[in-house]
């Protein structure tokens, strides 16, 4: 391994500039395995050479904006910082997006290029859309005579889709410099070391996972382990925690849930858990430690725009009842702003969680209205509800869009939620408010559950814990409820 000591130093270093290319040059030269891939392995000087190959090849194709539509393999990560070292902007897409709206993200964008696995080559694209794969990459069997390319000043190094809960796409842009400095902060937080071997289970197209998850393990020196099927039953994803001999894990609630179904895990591999993406409620966060008992478990909070990391928060068997997502990450400021966006300065009082860090977006593509709207005098307005408690610490507490008003009161749609999920028989809850000023619940009620009588009883669960006004008046349960490409809650705009 390389040694601790030479990363921990090599972090302070200033004058080291601070470039996605660079993550990998103090590695450049170490055997040790970076990306263990089914029953294949990487070393970090492989991994190296692959990108300065391939960068070469990039840079003959005089490409300004290529679209990374792969699943997560080592090749996403040699195309990536290929593509990076190319002077290139990346622009990474989920691979669970149609082919549709594939095709308005490349003319939104004005991309050169759709890079795609070679398993994806039969998709059926239209005649103006220009696409490849990495291995025609390779050997060069792509012919770009003739192909319109986009002839502009490169501004961006990095083009993130982002729906947030409506499915209405956003397109977010960084530099490099903005992507590192969260990069690093994230490392610090989230004491993350070259001993440590990470799961890497969500799709690198998201920030959370490329970002906080992929870079800032590379940054260190430590093991990345991948593998091609991402549904896995809960005794195949444990064999491979074991196996493996897995440390961390990056994750959000509805993909935990899945694995905590039946018996305890009891191997002690499992030294750390992240979880973000989504609310985690007290009562998921029990049964997480109950769970785990001898992992750490980082609940963070952030958000693309973001870089994406904000904040973390440390929870284990000796404070589980610990509800907050934790302090800033170092260079992140956070305050809380009432309705006239004036700072909130006490304790336990609610307020609109807006931040100020290097790591923020440049802005919206095309959409300098939008961007004018959430950054402001050098703040970013996440549109989050929380507040600070005793500790300092910020407990999130609802989306700014969620909170409704019923009969001149203001109801936190995430709190009755919250409440439905207490419910054993509740697998996942939305909350929306009708026309007609009432609530409705959708309610996914787990497997081999008996559902007679379930919504009475849980309309007599919400009017003992909140009262007959929040309590949704109809209760309607379905097979499952809408979800945007990165898998959170669709909610109505």
């Amino acid at each position: 391994m390389t040694n601790l000591k030479e990363n921990i130093n090599f972090l302070k270093v200033k004058s080291r500039k601070k470039t996605i290319e660079s993550i990998l040059e103090i590695h450049k030269e170490s055997d040790d395995i970076c990306i263990d891939y089914d029953k294949k392995s990487i070393t970090y000087k492989e991994l190296y050479k692959m990108i300065n190959i391939l960068s070469g090849l990039f840079n003959k194709m005089m490409l300004h904006r290529v679209i990374l539509y792969m699943k997560n393999s080592p090749d996403f990560i040699v195309a990536y910082f290929a593509l990076i070292k190319a002077n290139i902007t990346v622009i990474p897409l989920n691979t669970t997006l149609s082919v549709n709206e594939l095709e308005d993200s490349y003319r939104f964008c004005n991309a050169d290029l759709i890079l795609i696995d070679e398993i994806d080559l039969n998709k059926k694209f239209s005649t103006d859309i220009n696409y490849t794969s990495i291995n025609q990459v390779r050997n060069f069997n792509i012919k770009m005579e003739g192909i319109y390319i986009n002839t502009y000043d490169k501004k961006y190094d990095i083009i993130l889709r982002t729906s947030g809960s409506t499915s209405n796409p956003k397109y977010v842009c960084f530099s490099e410099e903005k992507v590192m400095s969260n990069v690093i902060a994230n490392i610090k937080a989230l004491n993350i070391t070259n001993n440590d071997i990470i799961y890497i289970l969500l799709p690198m197209a998201f920030s959370y996972c490329m970002h906080a998850m992929v870079l800032s393990h590379l940054y260190v020196g430590a093991k990345l382990v991948i593998k091609t099927t991402t549904v896995l039953s809960q005794k195949q994803f444990y064999k491979i925690i074991n196996e493996k001999h897995i440390t961390s894990l990056g994750t959000v609630p509805q993909q935990l849930k899945q694995y905590m179904i039946n018996d305890r895990y009891h191997e002690n591999h499992l030294k750390k858990i992240f979880i973000g993406g989504d609310f985690a409620f007290k009562s998921f966060r029990k049964k997480v430690l109950s769970f785990f008992p001898d992992s750490d478990i980082y609940y963070t909070y952030g958000m693309t725009e973001a870089g994406p990391r904000i904040s973390n928060c440390k929870c284990n068997l000796n404070n589980i009842d610990n509800e907050s997502v934790g302090k800033a990450l170092e260079g992140v400021i956070i305050e809380l702003r009432d309705e006239y966006e004036e700072k909130i300065n006490d304790i336990n009082i609610e307020g609109e969680v807006v931040i100020k860090s290097s790591s923020i977006m440049c802005g919206y593509l095309k959409n300098n209205n939008m961007t004018n709207k959430v950054i402001r005098d050098g703040y970013l307005f996440t549109g989050d509800i929380g507040y600070f408690n005793e500790k300092k610490d910020l407990v999130l507490t609802g989306r700014k869009k969620n909170i409704v008003k019923l009969n001149g009161i203001l109801i936190h749609l995430e709190h009755i939620e919250e409440i439905l999920q207490k419910c054993e028989s509740v697998e996942e809850v939305m909350v929306e408010k009708l026309e007609e000023n009432n609530l409705i619940a959708y309610v996914v009620i787990k497997k081999n559950t008996d559902d007679t009588n379930l919504v009475n009883k849980l309309k007599l669960l919400c009017e003992e814990k909140l009262g007959k006004i929040e309590t949704p008046k109809i209760i309607k349960i379905v097979d499952q409820l809408p979800k945007t490409s990165n898998g959170k809650i669709k909610r109505k705009k």
